[in-house]
């Protein structure tokens, strides 16, 4: 009986494909598995769409983060000047509560993000098209070309819902 678990993460675009036994790997241990396939340093990037609100450190377990067969997860570099110790006032990550159909979701992306990326990233994971997406909590004049650190958000983190429109026949 294999006891290995199969999962995919996503890196721009192309996804790198794992079988691993999620109760023995940890974040660190796929990071660095990721940094080698894909050759980014894994100080430089996160991993997003953990299923578990759990809060993300090197040693947890992929299965203490929720990941099982199938899982879909998302590969996002972080940018260098935002890491530096010292810069305390810049936020490097951002965190949302979204609810998606019915269900709420922890996410957390890079201050350099668009909003469009944002919304994209809902699209792979839960299946919605952009162009259907009906967003609520986003504050006003935010518009899919600004990056995330340009818009004031709420913390520790920042509550957004999305509902499925039905498309226009």
């Amino acid at each position: 009986m294999n006891s290995n678990t199969s999962f995919k993460v996503d890196w721009r675009g192309r996804e790198e494909c794992f079988s691993v036994n999620t109760f023995n790997t940890t974040i660190g241990t796929l990071k660095e598995m990721l940094s080698n396939r894909v050759g980014v340093p894994k100080e430089s990037f996160t991993i997003i769409g953990f299923a578990s609100l759990e809060v993300q450190t090197e040693y947890k377990t992929l299965s203490q983060m929720g990941v099982t067969q199938g899982s879909n997860l998302v590969m996002v570099e972080t940018p260098a000047q935002l890491s530096h110790r010292g810069q305390a006032s810049n936020h490097s990550m951002y965190k949302f509560k979204v609810k998606i159909s019915g269900m709420e979701h922890d996410l957390v992306f890079p201050a350099n993000n668009y909003v469009s990326q944002v919304k994209s990233y809902v699209e792979s994971q839960h299946s919605i098209p952009v162009a259907q997406q009906r967003w609520k909590g986003w504050p006003p004049g935010t518009s899919d070309s600004l990056e995330i650190r340009d818009i004031v958000l709420e913390t520790p983190f920042h509550r957004l819902k999305v509902t499925q429109r039905q498309p226009i026949p």
